[in-house]
Protein backbone atom coordinates (compact mmCIF):
# COMPACT_ATOMS: atom_id res chain seq x y z
CA UNK A 1 0.00 0.00 0.00
CA UNK A 2 1.76 3.41 -0.93
CA UNK A 3 0.34 6.87 0.53
CA UNK A 4 1.82 9.99 -1.23
CA UNK A 5 1.81 13.11 0.55
CA UNK A 6 3.60 15.14 -1.62
CA UNK A 7 2.59 18.12 -3.40
CA UNK A 8 -1.42 18.11 -3.17
CA UNK A 9 -0.95 14.52 -1.84
CA UNK A 10 -0.71 12.99 -5.23
CA UNK A 11 3.53 13.47 -6.42
CA UNK A 12 5.20 10.52 -4.81
CA UNK A 13 8.29 12.17 -3.75
CA UNK A 14 7.35 12.06 -0.16
CA UNK A 15 4.82 9.74 1.50
CA UNK A 16 4.79 6.09 3.19
CA UNK A 17 4.88 2.74 2.05
CA UNK A 18 3.35 -0.05 3.99
CA UNK A 19 2.94 -3.65 4.30
CA UNK A 20 1.65 -6.06 6.51
CA UNK A 21 1.12 -10.04 7.28
CA UNK A 22 0.60 -12.67 9.96
CA UNK A 23 2.99 -14.82 11.66
CA UNK A 24 1.17 -17.43 13.56
CA UNK A 25 -1.36 -15.38 15.46
CA UNK A 26 0.59 -11.73 15.69
CA UNK A 27 0.11 -9.56 12.85
CA UNK A 28 3.38 -7.17 11.89
CA UNK A 29 2.99 -4.11 9.41
CA UNK A 30 6.61 -2.21 8.32
CA UNK A 31 6.19 1.25 7.12
CA UNK A 32 8.82 3.16 5.29
CA UNK A 33 8.28 6.99 4.48
CA UNK A 34 9.40 10.31 3.47
CA UNK A 35 7.89 13.34 5.55
CA UNK A 36 8.46 16.91 4.69
CA UNK A 37 12.00 18.65 4.95
CA UNK A 38 12.89 21.67 6.46
CA UNK A 39 12.48 22.83 9.83
CA UNK A 40 9.46 24.69 10.44
CA UNK A 41 7.61 21.76 8.66
CA UNK A 42 7.01 19.93 12.07
CA UNK A 43 3.26 20.04 11.61
CA UNK A 44 3.22 18.75 8.69
CA UNK A 45 5.39 15.63 9.07
CA UNK A 46 3.29 14.69 12.11
CA UNK A 47 -0.16 15.25 9.48
CA UNK A 48 1.73 12.93 7.12
CA UNK A 49 2.51 10.30 9.61
CA UNK A 50 -1.09 10.51 10.42
CA UNK A 51 -1.97 10.46 7.13
CA UNK A 52 -0.07 7.13 5.99
CA UNK A 53 -1.01 5.97 9.58
CA UNK A 54 -4.57 6.14 8.88
CA UNK A 55 -4.28 5.03 5.25
CA UNK A 56 -2.26 2.16 5.57
CA UNK A 57 -4.49 1.06 8.50
CA UNK A 58 -7.58 1.12 6.58
CA UNK A 59 -5.93 -0.62 3.55
CA UNK A 60 -4.04 -2.97 5.19
CA UNK A 61 -5.76 -3.72 8.96
CA UNK A 62 -8.42 -6.13 10.50
CA UNK A 63 -11.32 -4.34 11.26
CA UNK A 64 -11.88 -2.30 14.09
CA UNK A 65 -14.88 -0.72 15.04
CA UNK A 66 -15.32 2.81 15.99
CA UNK A 67 -11.61 3.79 15.02
CA UNK A 68 -11.95 6.42 11.68
CA UNK A 69 -9.66 9.09 10.35
CA UNK A 70 -10.90 12.15 9.20
CA UNK A 71 -9.75 14.84 7.53
CA UNK A 72 -10.50 18.39 8.21
CA UNK A 73 -10.26 19.48 4.28
CA UNK A 74 -8.11 22.17 5.60
CA UNK A 75 -4.97 21.05 3.06
CA UNK A 76 -2.18 23.68 3.09
CA UNK A 77 -0.08 22.33 1.32
CA UNK A 78 3.50 21.27 1.83
CA UNK A 79 5.32 24.16 2.02
CA UNK A 80 3.00 25.49 4.69
CA UNK A 81 4.36 23.37 7.93
CA UNK A 82 1.31 23.13 8.93
CA UNK A 83 -1.28 20.71 10.29
CA UNK A 84 -4.12 19.02 7.67
CA UNK A 85 -6.09 17.73 9.92
CA UNK A 86 -5.88 14.23 9.32
CA UNK A 87 -6.25 12.55 12.68
CA UNK A 88 -7.84 9.24 14.00
CA UNK A 89 -11.29 9.62 15.90
CA UNK A 90 -10.08 8.43 19.21
CA UNK A 91 -6.92 10.66 18.84
CA UNK A 92 -4.07 7.75 18.87
CA UNK A 93 -2.44 6.65 16.46
CA UNK A 94 -4.57 4.32 14.74
CA UNK A 95 -2.51 1.68 13.47
CA UNK A 96 -2.13 0.03 17.56
CA UNK A 97 -5.76 -0.60 16.91
CA UNK A 98 -5.13 -2.62 13.57
CA UNK A 99 -1.48 -4.50 14.22
CA UNK A 100 0.48 -6.36 17.10
CA UNK A 101 3.41 -4.48 16.28
CA UNK A 102 4.62 -1.76 13.70
CA UNK A 103 7.64 -0.96 12.33
CA UNK A 104 8.33 2.56 11.07
CA UNK A 105 11.91 3.05 9.45
CA UNK A 106 12.94 5.64 6.85
CA UNK A 107 13.60 9.76 6.02
CA UNK A 108 11.17 11.30 8.91
CA UNK A 109 13.36 14.45 8.73
CA UNK A 110 12.53 15.54 12.76
CA UNK A 111 15.23 17.88 14.14
CA UNK A 112 16.53 19.05 17.05
CA UNK A 113 15.64 22.84 17.35
CA UNK A 114 18.80 24.26 18.30
CA UNK A 115 22.64 24.55 16.86
CA UNK A 116 24.97 21.56 16.57
CA UNK A 117 27.15 22.96 19.38
CA UNK A 118 24.53 22.98 21.92
CA UNK A 119 23.01 19.66 20.76
CA UNK A 120 26.95 17.62 21.57
CA UNK A 121 27.17 20.19 24.55
CA UNK A 122 23.83 18.14 26.36
CA UNK A 123 25.02 14.77 24.73
CA UNK A 124 28.50 14.51 26.12
CA UNK A 125 26.59 15.71 29.74
CA UNK A 126 23.58 13.31 29.19
CA UNK A 127 21.43 15.42 29.17
CA UNK A 128 18.94 13.51 26.72
CA UNK A 129 15.76 14.68 28.37
CA UNK A 130 16.48 18.54 27.07
CA UNK A 131 16.79 16.86 23.39
CA UNK A 132 13.79 15.02 23.70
Amino acid sequence: MAVPTGFGNTLGNKGGVGISFEIGASSLCFITAHLAAHQNAVNRRTSEFHRISCDIGKSLGKEHTGTSCTNSGEDHGPAAGVDDGFQSSSGANPLGKHFDFVFWSGDMNYRINSSRNIVEELLERNHHSKLL
